[in-house]
């Protein structure tokens, strides 16, 4: 199903304004109007409510003008479009618009297929720029996948390693930007799940744990469906607490 493309018409003249909804064609590009309002002071209400995908707006209005309210509209919101309608062939006019994101400009009396394909336009730059951000969000969560499977790796390695000196152990860790929990006493714990298919959900339940009991703690997965936890203790905490706490944390995974 086609996303609704939501449109305000901002313009002083109510004649503009009812000639711009007769004119339209909105189930060309699956558009939707929102909101009809005479300034810029209007227009950024509607904003703030509607947020609309585009905005067709005059240049020319009392109270707020249309590039005061395209400055707004790209500090607030600048993810909407706007599509400027003149009467005035001034380019001066057109070079404020461009500085403010704003890339259709039409003259009054505005075709109607120039209007169209200038919404056109907008609609396919709005739709490249949401298909891009999925992109880049996929990117991220991908990036964060792959540097969460390197660590453990890492942390793998140098657990079944030996070290010579403890600077060299320190230095291991600072290649992948790691720290050691800081302490002087510390306890190796392991938790494992019956099955791999929660083994994601393990180390979130895992890592909300640790951080709620304060614990400063190096956590990775250790394979054969399991992870491995070194935490600090408290100089404060016995081990009567330490085991009590270690076993809620395994009674909570054994749940799952």
């Amino acid at each position: 199903m086609a996303t609704i493309f939501k449109i305000l018409l901002v313009d002083y003249q109510q004649i503009v304004l009812d000639g711009l909804k007769e004119q339209l064609n909105w189930t060309r590009f699956h558009g939707s109007l929102c909101g009809c309002v005479s300034d810029g002071v209007q227009a950024l209400e509607f904003l703030r409510s509607c947020r609309p995908d585009a905005i067709i707006s005059d240049i020319r209005m009392p109270h707020m003008d249309g590039i005061e309210l395209a400055r707004q509209v790209q500090e607030i919101r600048p993810a909407t479009q706007i599509a400027f309608l003149s009467g005035y062939d001034d380019f001066s006019y057109a070079q404020q618009c461009i500085s403010y994101g704003v890339q259709e400009y039409l003259l009054k009396p505005v075709v109607e297929e120039e209007l169209i394909q200038a919404l056109e336009k907008v609609k396919l730059r709005i739709d490249s720029e949401a298909a891009s951000d999925a992109a880049m969000t996929r990117l991220d969560d991908l990036n964060q996948q792959l540097h969460v499977l390197a660590a453990d790796e890492f942390l793998r390695d140098i657990s079944n390693s030996y070290f010579e000196t403890d600077e060299d152990f320190y230095h291991s860790l600072s290649d992948y930007a790691m720290q050691f929990p800081k302490g002087t006493h510390y306890v190796a714990v392991s938790f494992q799940s019956s099955s791999s298919d929660n083994l994601s959900s393990l180390r979130d339940v895992l890592a909300e744990q640790l951080d709620a009991f304060g614990y400063n703690y190096l956590l990775f997965y250790y394979g054969n469906n399991s992870y491995m936890c070194l935490l600090t203790l408290s100089k404060n905490c016995t081990a009567a607490e330490i085991h009590k706490e270690i076993q809620q944390l395994h009674t909570q995974i054994a749940d799952r």
